[in-house]
């Protein structure tokens, strides 16, 4: 076992601890007692999932190259199979793999590559942008202790400027030294040069959507924008589930802080496979910081992670039909 996988099922390990150290120290007859009477609520939660994965594929189909774009259906496989393995490894890159394993017979590695980059950069400035905006309106317009809004905002504010960065970088022609530099690292392996040819092309490509066609950069934003927005009522619904006794108007703005505030520990928790046990301590955290208790919390992530389960579940079929059709 390489140290790298050593490393993250250690993770995986203390995560599930903390798992089952949570739901132990919770009463856990109301737990399942509040958890089984939003039951009826979780289909619909479902329902915004797919609705979300499916705006994020729109994006991304959009943003290849019009000759290259293969059919939507296999391409919503490929993304929903993406996702779903990241909610067993450590997100990011092996669920983008998975997807080009699927489209790497219908579409060009070096279009998957940029496509998939330039889907994943502007992604993350929506996501921080509608974060700092939700927070912000938390602040100004929720009764609630300031730490979570404030908290959640300033860590919003950080990743959107790396992420600036990053597109600063790439204009500059910054990448191509640090490039050189990583591949002479003993577990790097790659060509500097067709990385930096690529970068190059990369760079071409954002500075054309943006100069040339906003039409299409609106849309795709457009697409986005329609993902966060069904994100939060996943937690919405999942929120009139478990708190059926509270006002309509404030699940609402609940609902628009904890996604924020989710998003971003989903961001700090990226190196745990699956995210296990941190997200569900994270957001258990929140809801007791709002004096809310945080069992709520735990029994919201309980649900979001039977979603999960549940899309795991479906995309093992998905995968092998997608593959087969390819």
């Amino acid at each position: 076992m390489t140290a790298k996988r050593a490393v993250q099922a250690l993770l995986f390990v203390a995560g599930a601890g903390l798992l089952i150290a949570l739901i132990a120290g919770t009463d856990t007859e109301k737990l399942w007692q509040r958890v089984s009477a939003a039951g009826g609520f979780f289909a619909w939660a479902c329902v915004a999932y797919v609705a979300t994965t499916m705006a994020t594929a729109a994006a991304w189909q959009s943003l290849m190259k019009r000759k290259a774009r293969p059919g939507y259906p296999v391409l919503f496989a490929a993304h929903f199979c993406g996702e779903s393995v990241n909610f067993v490894l450590p997100a990011g890159a092996p669920g983008e793999v998975a997807k080009a394993a699927i489209l790497r017979d219908r579409v060009a590695p070096g279009e998957l590559a940029i496509s998939l980059t330039m889907y994943n950069w502007l992604e993350g400035l929506v996501i921080f942008a509608v974060v700092m905006v939700s927070a912000a309106y938390a602040l100004v317009a929720m009764d609630v202790p300031r730490s979570v809004p404030l908290a959640t905002l300033a860590t919003a504010a950080t990743l959107i400027v790396v992420t600036a960065a990053l597109r600063f970088a790439l204009r500059r022609s910054a990448m191509r030294p640090v490039l050189r530099a990583l591949s002479k690292l003993p577990f790097l392996r790659f060509d500097p040069e067709r990385a930096s040819d690529r970068v190059a092309e990369l760079d071409r490509r954002i500075r054309a959507l943006w100069q040339e066609d906003r039409g299409r950069l609106l849309r795709v934003l457009a697409y986005m924008c329609l993902a966060r927005l069904c994100a939060i009522v996943e937690v919405l619904v999942l929120l009139w589930g478990l708190m059926p006794d509270r006002d309509r108007v404030w699940l609402v703005e609940l609902a628009v802080l904890v996604q924020a505030a989710s998003q971003v520990l989903q961001y700090a928790a990226l190196v745990v496979p699956g995210q296990i046990g941190a997200i569900e301590a994270g957001t258990a955290g929140v809801f007791a910081m709002l004096g809310l208790g945080g069992w709520l919390g735990l029994a919201l992530e309980l649900l979001r992670r039977g979603r999960k389960l549940l899309a795991i579940a479906v995309a093992i079929p998905l995968w092998a039909v997608a593959k087969r059709r390819t």
